[in-house]
């Protein structure tokens, strides 16, 4: 057991010596790098071994473009069956609409026996006819709805869309939960889940740029 003990200390020592003559090229880093803020990060890699970063103060921190574009896309939306989003179809940098027919894990069938897709990932059929099994959560995203926007919204929850406006939000604990939804024939629910509501993909692509810029 000290003998195994003494081996992993010796692969973690070697491990951060091959990161640290990483990491202190100038090219990369600059002149001001300090090894001090070499620090051990919470995953490992695909061969076990420990993950070293490098912490300048700003490690983690959302930079000026993800904020802009979290003011447009819905952080709190939970992905249900039938909700219609935007997805990066293989992986792309494009997303593309789609519709949610399956929430993962789900078991299926290979020539080696039964597998399951993995968690957090999400069958998606889109708009053009093609279809992914297991997309990634981090690849879906669904626009973030404002009061006034016109949209579409499953009346009832049945399968049909109806066209009517957002005419305000429930909010609990600083999460949107609902929005009530004035129908074009006057009728208004008051509870409507995001999964139930889609824009259109002119709209869509309207946020698309605002996004990019």
């Amino acid at each position: 057991a000290k003998w195994e003990a003494l081996q992993k200390q010796r692969k973690q020592a070697v491990t951060l010596s091959f990161s640290f003559d990483t990491v202190t090229m100038v090219g990369d880093i600059g002149d001001d790098f300090d090894p001090d803020l070499i620090v051990l990060g919470d995953e490992e890699d695909e061969d076990g071994e420990p993950v070293y970063a490098y912490d300048d103060g700003n490690l983690g921190k959302k930079d000026e473009f993800q904020l802009e574009a979290e003011k447009l896309v819905d952080t709190d939306f939970t992905i249900e069956l039938g909700a219609t989003v935007q997805a990066k179809f293989q992986g792309g940098d494009i997303y593309y609409p789609g519709t949610v027919f399956q929430v993962n894990p789900t078991e299926y069938i290979s020539p080696q026996g039964i597998k399951w897709y993995p968690k957090n990932t999400f069958g998606i059929i889109y708009d053009d006819g093609d279809y992914e099994p297991a997309v990634h959560r981090d690849d879906i995203r669904v626009m973030k709805l404002k009061e006034g926007m016109k949209v579409e919204a499953r009346f009832g929850g049945y399968e049909s869309y109806f066209t009517g406006t957002v005419a305000g939000e429930n909010v609990r604990n600083g999460k949107v939960l609902s929005y009530k939804i004035k129908y074009d024939d006057n009728t208004e629910e008051r509870a409507v889940r995001r999964s139930l509501i889609k824009v259109s993909e002119e709209m869509m692509q309207e946020n698309d740029k605002q996004i990019k810029e």
